[in-house]
């Protein structure tokens, strides 16, 4: 499940009544007293780098405290990491942090508008064009009452996709004549032609059709609108009939056309047009259908909010259930076999990873393990990884050969996974008491072996595929583990790690912080790995799954 991306351009920040905005960069912004946070707070209150604030690859924005003395407090909660919805407020010390988003494009088109519109050039003088003034701001008794009951037929709006169609009716039932909601393209370099018609209310069908007329709109009235971002008005009133060619009700009589922003971005904007007799375009029309169009927008945006909210309420649940299914698939019981000593972690970046790890014991007293890395990342990844755990086990559990059971495994995965999509793998079967070792790697990253002397070596090489792009058969290898030695197996969420300059943990790093742990469990050296990685990226944002596996033949108890 993927949503798009939608960009936020600024925070609003608020203290003691004063509020102003910030500019957002692409990428992960910091928030925080320092002078080189993207966003700055100064106050003894806040942390030097207190919060950070990201998007994740479903189009959700995530806080997350950095360890801040203060905390960061999202909806009355002090939280580690969550989701924000724009329009959610984000407490820091005494600020208030709120994301901004313009309205979208988001609300469609009508499905069943089957019109057409085209463009009159009609030769109006400037001065025709008309704005509101400030003593064509206040509205009679009648306007502020149809406003007003406006508002209550908006409130019963629920979906985004209904708004524009019921404005529409609203107001050509109010007016007696045609109304449309247009998406004009705007700023230098926007296509010419006719606006899309989102919405539209009035009209005669011709005889024998299910589709409106064509409505003829004036291009000077919409470009006017669009260029100056103000609501306006034109009328043919002092013009010879037809010059202004407007929908066509009536090309006789005299009237007027009034078309207001919306709402809009950089390159678009959404407009609401609407002819009108001459009797009906009073003094306050014009400032009327202003303030209907403006109130049209906030309703629209206020619609969105909360389409997103329901949203993201929906994605964080499915999210939920699928990082608890995935972690239940990962093995919790590591006390398998005596004279074995387990440890492992296993941090997806996401919600869900395409990481692979598993251990489980075999009839013949083996213990089998395995960990892999699924190309990709998110649900993709993460359904291939539970689909390999389920054939693994099972064609290892009825094949004492690896190389069979991997082959079989491999088979499958080269008939069934997408295109470009692969998986890296080590697997091993060891028997305790012996220490002896049959083991397999598929394109994996070499694990490791360290000696209680300090001494780290890889083990073996990949002699194999990876899963997925062959069906040819697997080759393993035997080795023997020693009793003090243990065996640590990573995937490349550890070695391809980024620092804030963007060097690489790599390899040797890896093998150097091993020769540097002194170690009496696996887990000191799987805590000293995830520890390493964790001080080496300093606060930037887990960008790829974190697997570390860790084990030590001991004496049997």
């Amino acid at each position: 499940m993927s949503a798009a991306v939608t960009p936020v351009p600024e925070i609003t920040v608020s203290r003691a009544g004063r509020s102003w905005s910030v500019t957002l960069a692409p990428g992960t912004v910091f928030i925080g007293r320092a002078d080189s946070c993207d966003v700055c707070l100064d106050d003894p209150m806040v942390s030097r780098q207190h919060t950070r604030l990201y998007q994740d690859p479903f189009g959700r924005w995530i806080v997350e405290d950095l360890d801040s003395h203060n905390g960061t407090w999202v909806g009355g909660r002090r939280v580690k990491s969550g989701t924000v919805t724009p329009g959610e407020r984000i407490r820091i010390g005494p600020f208030t942090l709120k994301l901004a988003v313009p309205l979208d494009q988001r609300i469609p088109a009508d499905e069943t508008v089957t019109t057409t519109v085209s463009l009159m050039e009609a030769p109006l003088d400037q001065d025709l064009i008309q704005r509101p003034h400030e003593d064509q701001e206040a509205l009679s008794k009648k306007r502020l009452m149809d406003l007003d009951r406006m508002g209550e037929c908006l409130a019963k709006v629920v979906g985004s996709g209904d708004l524009y169609p019921e404005v529409c009716r609203w107001l050509g039932e109010m007016f007696e004549t045609a109304v449309l909601i247009l998406r004009a393209p705007r700023g230098a370099g926007a296509p010419t032609g006719p606006p899309a018609v989102l919405a539209c209310e009035g009209g005669a069908a011709p005889e024998g059709t299910g589709s409106r007329a064509p409505y003829r709109l004036s291009q000077r009235t919409i470009r006017a609108a669009v260029e100056s971002g103000q609501a306006v008005v034109a009328s043919n009133v002092r013009l010879s009939d037809g010059q202004l060619g407007l929908t066509g009700v009536d090309g006789q009589r005299s009237r007027a056309v009034f078309c207001a922003p919306i709402g809009g971005g950089e390159n678009w904007a959404d407009l609401l047009y609407l002819e009108v007799s001459a009797e009906q375009a009073g003094a306050d029309a014009l400032a009327f259908i202003r303030v209907a169009a403006r109130q049209v927008g906030l309703v629209g945006q206020s619609i969105l909010r909360t389409e997103d909210v329901a949203e993201r309420r929906a994605l964080d649940h499915q999210l939920a259930m699928a990082r608890e299914i995935q972690s239940n698939l990962v093995p919790r019981s590591l006390d398998i076999a005596p004279g074995l000593d387990l440890a492992l972690a296993y941090e997806p970046a996401l919600w869900v990873g395409g990481d692979y790890c598993d251990i489980w014991p075999l009839a013949d007293g083996r213990v089998a393990f395995a960990v892999g890395d699924v190309s990709g990342k998110g649900f993709p990844a993460a359904l291939v990884m539970a689909n390999l755990q389920a054939a693994l086990r099972a064609a290892v559990n009825s094949r004492p050969d690896p190389a069979e059971a991997v082959s079989q495994v491999g088979r499958h995965m080269a008939a069934h996974l997408p295109g470009g999509m692969f998986v890296t793998m080590f697997m091993g079967l060891l028997d305790p008491p012996t220490g002896r070792l049959t083991y397999l790697n598929a394109g994996h990253i070499l694990p490791l072996l360290v000696r209680g002397s300090g001494e780290v070596s890889e083990l073996g090489q990949p002699n194999n595929l990876p899963l997925g792009l062959s069906s040819a058969a697997f080759l393993h290898d035997d080795a023997v583990l020693e009793i003090g030695t243990a065996l640590v197996a990573v995937t490349d969420g550890v070695t391809e790690a980024a620092s804030p300059d963007g060097d690489r943990f790599g390899l040797d790093r890896l093998m150097g912080l091993l020769k540097g742990t002194p170690f009496t469990s696996s887990q000191d050296l799987v805590g000293a790995i995830t520890r390493g990685v964790r001080e080496f990226c300093g606060d930037q944002p887990q960008h790829d799954d974190i697997t570390v596996l860790g084990l030590l033949r001991r004496e049997p108890a």
